[in-house]
């Protein structure tokens, strides 16, 4: 049986990678195959979420980039 979408994988990151910045993070996660990125809205961040969804988004061309509220 032959699907018409593919699997696809998001990843949640409450911090960029380690020695990475936000779009470096983002970089690494597109090369790597994620299509999704989940960042978490937490008041104890250093960077707010929607500044570093920004930065995600800006350094790459296909990764969805979608906050994570719960």
């Amino acid at each position: 049986m032959v699907h018409s979408r593919p699997f696809r994988f998001a990843a949640e990151l409450h911090a960029p990678l380690p020695d990475r910045s936000w779009a470096d993070s983002a970089r690494e996660l597109e090369a790597l195959g994620y299509s999704t990125l989940f960042v978490p809205d937490h008041l104890h961040s250093p960077m707010g979420p929607l500044t570093a969804m920004a930065f995600a988004l800006a350094a790459t061309s296909r990764l969805v980039v979608a906050p994570l509220v719960g």
